[in-house]
């Protein structure tokens, strides 16, 4: 099913919201899983699976891929082909499930120390960070501080974002799911009646899967869901380099911006 502020643009613009221009989907646990299974038969498709396996990935979720494309949103983050993000649900139990509550910070800098340490800096672009000289001091010393600080700290990092991990994946069941993010606000529960079978709506030129009970549900995440807030109307994604045609290296990108 589709993720938070897809089920608004279903329901609102039977499309996109000109604030989240991608799309991101709901899977629970057991099916998530599933899908990481696939991994293997998928290496001669056009499509891929990237998670935390694969190096240079840092984010707590998966990304089906298109291989045959090239988006990278920021400097430093892996070349990969146009996606959709897949979050996975798992089961909410209160009193199990409040020391995740409680450490959702600790989990949040976890990601973030790992995804510093997995950013790339080829000898090329290092190459060309140095020979800028002291006008990009600032990027200069965030290339030194992925290659060393945060490299070092990368390995303890995926050890406890593991522990975190397997801790979500066997909270006994419930009458409720939750996407545990690190973003605090995003970790509540949602009633799995809210959920259903689920409804097929318009998006786009497609049909997408809806919650049952998609009224309850936007109405819990953003009260009155038929006002787009302030303040979130412009795209909040970055778009650094976009190939629709085919896959390039990050090492190749940027000769490619180089030489316009």
């Amino acid at each position: 099913m589709l993720h938070m502020e897809q089920h608004w643009g279903a329901i609102r613009h039977q499309g996109y919201i000109p604030w989240d221009d991608d799309v991101d989907v709901y899977m629970p646990r057991k099916d998530y899983n599933k899908l990481l299974e696939l991994r293997c038969e998928l290496e001669k498709s056009d499509y891929e699976i990237i998670d935390i396996e694969n190096k240079g990935y840092y984010l707590y979720f998966v990304k089906w891929c298109q291989r045959n494309s090239t988006l990278i949103e920021k400097p430093g983050e892996p070349s990969l082909g146009i996606y959709v993000d897949i979050f996975p649900l798992d089961y909410y139990d209160d009193k199990y499930c409040k020391p995740l509550i409680r450490y959702n910070e600790l989990y949040r800098y976890l990601w973030l120390i790992y995804g510093y340490g997995a950013r790339k800096h080829s000898i090329y672009s290092l190459f060309h960070i140095v020979r800028s000289g002291k006008q990009h001091f600032h990027i200069n010393f965030t290339a030194f501080l992925d290659i060393s600080v945060f490299k070092l700290l990368q390995l303890p990092a995926r050890y406890l974002i593991n522990k975190f991990q397997n801790r979500l994946m066997n909270a006994p069941k419930s009458d409720y799911f939750w996407l545990y993010s690190i973003i605090s606000c995003e970790s509540f529960p949602m009633s799995i009646e809210w959920f259903g079978e689920g409804k097929m709506m318009a998006f786009e030129n497609i049909e997408v899967c809806m919650p049952n009970n998609y009224d309850a549900y936007l109405t819990r995440v953003y009260g009155d869901y038929m006002t787009p807030p302030i303040g979130k109307r412009p795209s909040h994604h970055a778009r650094y380099f976009v190939d629709f045609q085919r896959r390039l290296t990050t090492d190749g990108i940027l000769r490619i911006r180089l030489n316009k």
